[in-house]
């Protein structure tokens, strides 16, 4: 145990400190310390075990990656890694119409969100050329 000297010269314990001598004040200290660390790593592995186990931070590559209540919005119609954000359920009616990746005019971006269609772009979709009947690719 370690003793201090007073301002007389006196050697002296120090008082305890949460009811415990200064010396085992230490220990109680990285015994706490390492409950609390313990305590952490259990909360983040409890969060981790939470939702889907195939899905890594809610990453994913199509709408197969994600809940039926999801759209993968990766901001490419083919490929890419995306996030799964919640599919709306309902939509203002205001007119601003944009291009789904299946060549589908929507009034707006929510209402291709709530079909759970990557936008192609901004404007309504243009139909492909026709000749005789048939599309030009």
């Amino acid at each position: 145990m370690q003793h201090f000297r007073n301002d007389l010269g006196k050697r002296h314990r120090p008082p305890p400190v949460f009811g415990l001598p200064f010396d085992l004040m230490s220990v109680r200290n990285l015994v706490f310390l390492g409950l609390l660390a313990l305590a952490a790593s259990l909360f983040v592995v409890l969060l981790q075990a939470c939702g889907d186990p195939n899905r890594i931070d809610e990453a994913c590559q199509s709408n197969d990656d994600c809940a039926a209540t999801e759209l993968c919005a990766t901001g490419l119609c083919e490929g890419g890694l995306g996030v799964c954000n919640e599919r709306p359920v309902m939509c203002p009616d205001t007119d601003s119409p944009v291009c789904g990746c299946d060549d589908q005019t929507y009034q707006n971006v929510c209402f291709a969100d709530m079909a759970g269609v990557r936008l192609a772009r901004t404007g309504p979709c243009i139909p492909a050329p026709m000749l005789l009947g048939s599309p030009i690719n």
